[in-house]
């Protein structure tokens, strides 16, 4: 119960900005807005946070990290530039956000708040590029442990 209590409030703290006076929002149940139709409803305290260029960079700075822990796990000597280079090249980046996320799933159920940069890691790897979410999209471990694969497959041939 614990490490679901710890992981649920970091989901909330990570991906969410409470609004002390959120106001009123006008609802449609149809979608046309009209008189007759719709109505005044107290607006929710909850508001999804926005990934702002710090977010990013955190998310940056956590794959870079989560791979140079996958290299020093699997006892491989490889330069900061080199495990930065992976990280952040296109073709491994994902991965590398998957894994980062993987890991910070791990962190938050043992108590830690987390911080912004989870929720773009969590961009990178649930949403479009484009900007919308992947429809149906669920993450799996199976896909964590691929990518982690694919990472350490790419680091055994840097060295």
């Amino acid at each position: 119960m614990r490490a679901f209590s710890n992981y649920f409030s970091s989901f909330l703290t990570t991906s969410f900005e409470i609004v002390d006076q959120p106001g009123r929002i006008r609802v449609s149940p149809c979608g046309c807005y009209c008189p007759v139709c719709s109505r005044l409803a107290a607006a929710p305290h909850l508001r999804t946070k926005r990934i702002s260029k710090a977010d990013r960079d955190g998310a940056r700075r956590r794959r870079i990290k989560r791979v140079g822990m996958l290299a020093a796990e699997e006892g491989i000597a490889i330069q900061r530039e080199q495990v930065e280079e992976i990280a952040t090249k296109p073709e491994y980046r994902r991965a590398a956000a998957y894994s980062a996320y993987g890991f910070s799933l791990l962190e938050r159920i043992r108590g830690d708040d987390g911080d912004p940069g989870i929720l773009a890691l969590w961009r990178e790897i649930a949403w479009m590029p484009e900007g919308s979410p992947i429809k149906g999209f669920v993450l799996e471990a199976e896909a964590i442990i691929a990518s982690e694969q694919q990472l350490v497959a790419c680091l055994c041939q840097r060295v």
